[in-house]
């Protein structure tokens, strides 16, 4: 009497790599992401020990489970990752009102170079030990912004306000890191398991 191997819920025969996962996936547009988030998922439910590192580099992880991304995407997955959806939101519109403002001041300069804009006003930058001195900063901030022009102040203020709202986002680590925690020189404890269940 023959054995025969049990199937797992796809209806596949235990034990047997699912052959999609054997071929890269590649994602060339944000559309591309949304479609084959489920095949996405698969590949990292298939790999547990991978998906556990995803809140080390979850770029790097994509990699592994055979995910080739523009970097188009790999932008939109990391800014999705590093904000909220309503600052990100946020960041969006600024970046597109600095660009045309920045435009702007080109044009009333006559300075094609200076299409970019001016050089970025700094966000007064406040740690924990310095927040008592938050209001002389901006007073010191404000009063180099009165000596510009009402155009490259408005811009110098959209700067700022996108400088701050980028500042304290989350970061990964990076390659080396990651290798160590993939062969497992790093340790961590604060996640024993990731599974998406698509």
């Amino acid at each position: 009497m023959q054995a025969h191997a049990g199937n797992g819920p796809d209806g596949k025969p235990e034990g047997e790599p699912d052959p999609d996962s054997l071929r890269p996936l590649v994602l060339q547009t944000e559309r591309d992401l949304r479609a084959n988030i489920r095949r996405i998922c698969r590949r990292l439910d298939a790999q547990p020990a991978l998906s556990r590192l995803l809140f080390i580099n979850p770029l790097l992880v994509l990699e592994d489970v055979g995910v080739q991304m523009s970097p188009t995407v790999r932008e939109h997955i990391i800014q999705a990752l590093r904000f909220p959806p309503k600052r990100r939101v946020r960041i969006e519109a600024l970046q597109t009102e600095v660009a045309a403002l920045g435009r702007q001041c080109a044009e009333v300069d006559g300075d094609a170079a200076g299409a970019a804009g001016p050089t970025p006003v700094a966000a007064p930058r406040v740690g924990h030990d310095q927040t008592q001195h938050a209001a002389s900063n901006t007073a010191e901030h404000a009063a180099d912004l009165a000596a510009q022009t009402p155009l490259r102040v408005q811009l110098a203020t959209r700067q700022a306000e996108l400088a701050r709202l980028q500042q304290g986002a989350l970061v990964f680590f990076p390659r080396s890191i990651y290798e160590q925690f993939k062969r497992g020189e790093k340790k961590h404890r604060w996640i024993k398991a990731v599974r998406f269940g698509v």
